[in-house]
């Protein structure tokens, strides 16, 4: 399974947000490191005994694979944070996360807008409690997701052999990145993880087309992940159940209650952290006002925008879309 990275990263994210907000973020934490390593122990005593094989191969491919992904996490570890906006609020919540060990809450002073769900905060900072707290760490765990995210994506190719396909999947990536001018890789914007963990889902429903139980089961912890990245990352989620939905019913001969079953199951598990995270704000921070409760208040005092600015705003947004 290619994409077991992403499933797994997605699954960890998810774990710790549990933890915190149950508000054991740290022994969460703990207890997800020991489980890994009993796993990981395990599965390296069956190789030992050959009952499990490495099925990974030398080869030119795959050792320019490895150079190429070093030499990605080289960078980011000679980088520091370059946008103000990482200081102004992921930097700050990661910092006092690892400080407390908990989420912040209400009486948080530093945290100014604190209805920002807290998804890649939670998987940076399981990397960060026991990879250290710097700069450098804190852009190399939110660059295990997207370069997984980025890995992912060549799951859609299906024939192997065929390189113009990795070549032109490998410049799109690319492009993506030098392309976006403010939301780069070395900052912790999570902005950028929108888009692409939705293509990811995409990618995922067309791999196992043909094996939508699979599909469903990677999905869930993706999609719940996506929908905690950023309050609007229920939209995004919500595009690619669309997806998903469209292919159940596209393939409606092949077991349709059981996989109509798989897509439900799928999508209510990858809400529950959208809904605890409601719960959460309704219960810790009640009263408390926050950026979009703030962006209500200025409509209601100023009236909001005047049909001639709406109009002004979506015409050089048109413009601005389909410039050369």
């Amino acid at each position: 399974m290619i994409r077991l990275g992403l499933l797994v990263f997605s699954s960890l994210a998810c774990g710790v947000y549990f933890g915190g907000l149950a508000g054991y973020l740290y022994p969460g934490a703990v207890v997800l490191l020991a489980g890994g390593v009993l796993l990981a122990g395990i599965y390296g005593v069956r190789i030992l005994l050959k009952k499990y094989k490495i099925h990974g191969k030398i080869n030119i491919f795959n050792s320019l694979f490895v150079t190429g992904s070093l030499f990605f996490f080289y960078l980011l570890y000679k980088s520091r944070l370059i946008h103000y906006d990482n200081f102004y609020h992921w930097a700050v919540v990661l910092k006092q996360m690892l400080s407390t060990n908990a989420f912040p809450d209400a009486s948080s002073a530093l945290i100014d807008f604190k209805n920002y769900p807290l998804g890649t905060s939670s998987f940076i900072y399981f990397i960060c409690r026991f990879a250290g707290h710097s700069e450098a760490v804190m852009l190399i765990a939110q660059g295990l997701l997207i370069f997984s995210c980025f890995y992912a994506l060549f799951g859609v190719i299906t024939e192997k052999k065929r390189f113009l396909l990795y070549a032109f999947l490998a410049a799109g990536c690319s492009t993506l990145s030098v392309f976006n001018i403010t939301i780069r890789i070395s900052n912790l914007l999570v902005d950028f993880l929108l888009p692409i963990f939705t293509l990811v889902l995409f990618s995922v429903v067309d791999r196992y087309e043909k094996q939508l139980v699979k599909a469903c089961f990677v999905i869930a912890p993706v999609a719940g992940l996506l929908m905690i990245i950023k309050s609007t990352g229920t939209i995004f989620a919500g595009i690619g159940f669309c997806y998903l939905i469209f292919i159940w019913l596209k393939n409606r001969d092949r077991d349709l209650v059981k996989n109509g079953v798989a897509v439900l199951l799928s999508i209510g598990v990858a809400l529950i952290p959208w809904l605890l995270w409601s719960w959460h704000m309704a219960a810790a921070f009640k009263g408390v006002d926050n950026k979009f409760d703030v962006t209500r208040q200025v409509d209601t005092v100023y009236g909001g925008k005047t049909q001639e600015e709406v109009r002004q705003i979506v015409s050089l947004f048109i413009q601005s879309v389909f410039d050369l």
